[in-house]
């Protein structure tokens, strides 16, 4: 399985990690390949209402709760935005042991069948010093619950317009 992301994208979530001092959630919208469904591409991100901090990014519970309204009320359909996108800003981009209890609990309260998570990072030292890290899971939850780490793929490389009104979006 592969999560393809656009060029554009991409250097969104480098810049936002890249130039803010602390983490921050986003959603993302995805669309199945017909002629491969093995490939899934992002193809728009969501700024929910969040608190940050330099050690954590929350979405209330009341939070969640709206995003399914916010986005029918923007003409969209909630069941294409299925990919859950946080950051460990100037850490490694890797799932922590918080990170899958919080996936398990997200998916399990919900009642989803399916849920694309996404984590990046830009760590400040070390050898990754400046360089995008991520890594990509899938949990299933149906018939038994697992986490499936799945491969990122960057496509294009195109100009990217609208990186300054999401740079907003997650300072405010």
């Amino acid at each position: 399985m592969k999560l393809i992301f656009p060029y554009k994208i991409w250097q969104i979530l480098y810049h936002l990690c890249k130039d803010r001092p602390k983490e921050w959630t986003l959603i993302g919208k995805i669309a199945e390949n017909p002629e491969n469904r093995m490939e899934v591409r992002v193809v728009d991100l969501y700024v929910p209402e969040q608190t940050n901090s330099g050690g954590s990014t929350v979405v209330s519970p009341e939070d969640v709760t709206k995003i399914p309204f916010e986005l029918i009320e923007k003409g969209e359909k909630p069941s294409e935005w299925a990919l859950w996108i946080h950051s460990h800003n100037s850490m490694q981009g890797s799932f922590s042991g918080r990170d899958y209890a919080q996936m398990t609990e997200f998916i399990e309260e919900h009642e989803l069948d399916s849920m694309f998570s996404f984590v990046i990072g830009v760590p400040k030292y070390g050898e990754k010093n400046g360089q995008l890290t991520s890594q990509a899971c899938l949990t299933i939850r149906k018939p038994y619950l697992v986490n499936i780490e799945i491969e990122t793929v960057l496509e294009g490389n195109d100009e990217v317009p609208g990186l300054e009104e999401y740079m907003g979006q997650v300072d405010a």
